[in-house]
């Protein structure tokens, strides 16, 4: 997946919270890390937040762990 996200080239070298981007969400690290996109506060970044936090609900009430 990782190989992917780099547009097929593998990185020499992917700093600790570029790997925690990328495990939380790979589009973000994609749009943050490799597109350069600013991250500046924007409106969809609540319903994106909200999309995992409800993913995240679903999953962890499905594996019976609370959050």
């Amino acid at each position: 997946m990782l190989y992917v996200a780099f547009m097929n080239k593998i990185p020499e070298y992917i700093s600790y919270s570029g790997m925690t981007t990328f495990n939380d969400c790979g589009e973000k690290y994609r749009l943050t890390r490799i597109e350069k996109v600013d991250e500046g506060n924007a409106y969809f970044f609540a319903g994106g937040t909200s999309v995992h936090s409800a993913c995240d609900s679903v999953d962890y009430a499905l594996l019976g762990v609370a959050e």
